[in-house]
């Protein structure tokens, strides 16, 4: 018989229970769940006395009288048991820090995706159930094995289970925990604008205490992920959260990435963890670049770079833990990178499914009956042949009066402190892209020097306090050119309209103070390009690389 698990629903919206009995009305029907309703957290306190049915708590955060996040302090005082996932605006990553904090499970945003809904319930619901399980036999326990089968029940229990698919792009993910609990976790998350986030991650240690910070990190890296634009900071958010509260000085390796169906670019930052692996069309296989960044979990502050890829049409990235490449035979050789290289050599790969299933049928076959002493998991992402008419001209200008470059792109952006010592580390990045690229030396020295240029002013006259800001940076190349744009929150300046010629012919003595700086880059740069846009200055300088 099916077990009935009690819901309630807190939300000051009177439309919201109907839609919710009527979108639920077949698991209503069937007996798996039955909904309470209150307008606002006192409400909601009543139910809770009234009904000791009530397994799981959805509650808006914004209520009249007493609001979401007094609500799950007042939860986790009465009933610790319970699961509570609150429904957030879309980005507020300081109420969804704060809910956590406050013993939130999971969220959902809005408007509310029915769908999402669903999915969230179940995977909420499981892991109460297998929580529960685990504090009822815990004095049962007497074998360290018996608490590694509970790790593993939580830490399958919060897996995405469904994946996204169009007729650009594929995605599947599986894992095949072992029975010493490695802390192994992926997810696959929603974004705006159709984008994909996809994680795989690597908790140090073994047990219960790894699958705790596992889910921990995992739900860290979900809110980070909607609330923030790039891979590297979303990495250096969940990095500072779970430094905060880390007792265990347990860490995580994780590789974070963000997919665009539309242009077929993969943006990503690698935490520690094992680089990821693209398979060309062709066959041939290659690691994904590393970007800057430790562990997560280490140390505060840490920075995390972004890198990016082009996939074309039949490519595939194949995301995976140490699991595959380190597992075992008998005598002790590993299965290693190399062989999984050659996995995909001269092989015709249907979709994501079949990609995936080939990694693991491999590294099954290789071990044969050793043991397996490590999780095994596996995402794999494919632009589909599907995606033939996609291309440069389907992606937007960096910026107004300058041309997005076109061909196949390699990307990395970070961000830097307003410090003069950080711009030496910039300088050394743009050599050593310089060097992957083969630049000219004529154009590296335009380059930097440019790149000084405006760095300099942003930090000596960008704003009017004494406060360290964050500059972003973003360096593109392609075949004809090298794009870079800078992006701060500094004053509104033009460099296009608000910058005044100097007068080159004039003396030292009567040349006014000023104005070179922006003439010098407005030399050297092919294109300059300006914006002001969601109240930051946003630069863009392009570098044609000539014949």
């Amino acid at each position: 018989m099916t077990e009935c698990h009690g819901i309630l629903v807190v939300d000051d919206e009177p439309d919201l229970e109907r839609l919710v009995r009527q979108r639920m009305r077949r698991d209503i029907r069937e007996g798996q769940y039955k909904f309470y309703f209150a307008h606002d957290g006192i409400e909601a306190l009543e139910r809770l006395e009234e009904h000791d049915d009530i397994d799981m708590v959805l509650s808006d955060i914004n209520m009249p009288r007493m609001d979401g996040l007094a609500l799950l302090e007042q939860i986790q005082h009465a009933d610790s048991d319970i699961r509570a996932v609150i429904v957030s605006a879309y980005g507020d990553m300081k109420n969804i820090r704060t809910a956590m904090n406050r013993g939130a499970f999971d969220f959902i945003t809005k408007p509310i995706d029915f769908e999402d809904m669903r999915i969230t319930i179940e995977r909420t619901l499981s892991n109460m159930k297998v929580w529960r399980e685990a504090l009822a036999s815990r004095d049962r326990l007497v074998a360290l094995q018996q608490e590694l089968d509970v790790a593993s029940q939580m830490q399958q229990s919060i897996l995405t289970t469904t994946f996204p698919t169009g007729p650009d792009h594929d995605v599947f993910a599986s894992m095949l925990p072992a029975k010493e609990v490695g802390g192994d976790f992926f997810d696959v998350v929603n974004l705006e604008h159709g984008r994909i986030g996809l994680a795989v991650a690597d908790v140090s240690d073994k047990g219960v205490h790894a699958a705790m910070f596992m889910m921990a990190s995992r739900t860290l890296l979900k809110g980070a992920a909607i609330g923030l634009d790039t891979p590297g900071e979303v990495l250096r958010e969940v990095n500072n959260l779970l430094v905060e509260d880390n007792n265990a000085a347990m860490f995580v390796t994780v590789f974070y990435g963000i997919y665009d169906p539309a242009t077929g670019i993969l943006t990503y930052s690698n935490g520690g963890h094992n680089p990821p692996v693209i398979v060309r069309a062709d066959g041939n296989s290659e690691e994904l670049p590393t970007t800057e960044g430790i562990a997560l979990g280490v140390m505060e502050n840490m920075p995390y770079g972004t890198a990016s890829v082009s996939l074309s049409p039949g490519d595939f990235v194949v995301l995976f833990t140490d699991g595959v490449t380190e597992a075992e035979k008998a005598s002790g050789e590993q299965f290693g990178l190399e062989r999984l290289f050659d996995l995909f050599v001269g092989r015709a790969v249907a979709d994501a499914r079949a990609a995936n299933t080939a990694v693991f049928e491999a590294v099954h076959e290789f071990a044969g009956d050793h043991h397996q002493s490590d999780d095994i998991t596996c995402i794999t992402l494919m632009r589909t042949q599907g995606a033939a008419g996609a291309g440069a001209d389907d992606r937007p200008a960096a910026a107004e009066g300058a041309a997005e470059p076109a061909g196949r792109l390699t990307h990395q952006s970070f961000s830097v402190e307003t410090r003069v010592e950080e711009i030496e580390r910039i300088l050394d990045i743009v050599d050593v892209l310089a060097e992957q690229e083969e630049l000219p030396t004529d154009i590296v020295f335009q380059v930097k020097l440019s790149l000084e240029e405006v760095l300099m002013n942003v930090i000596n006259h960008g704003h009017d306090d004494d406060e360290i800001h964050e500059v972003n940076i973003s360096l593109t190349s392609s075949p004809e050119s090298l794009t870079i744009e800078i992006t701060d929150d500094g004053k509104p300046f033009d460099p296009l309209r608000d910058a005044p010629e100097p007068d080159t012919e004039a003396s030292i003595e009567d040349r006014e103070i000023g104005g070179l700086g922006v003439y010098l880059i407005r030399e050297l740069m092919d294109d300059v390009g300006y914006r002001r846009e969601d109240d930051k200055n946003h630069l863009v300088l392009i570098k044609r690389r000539g014949e």
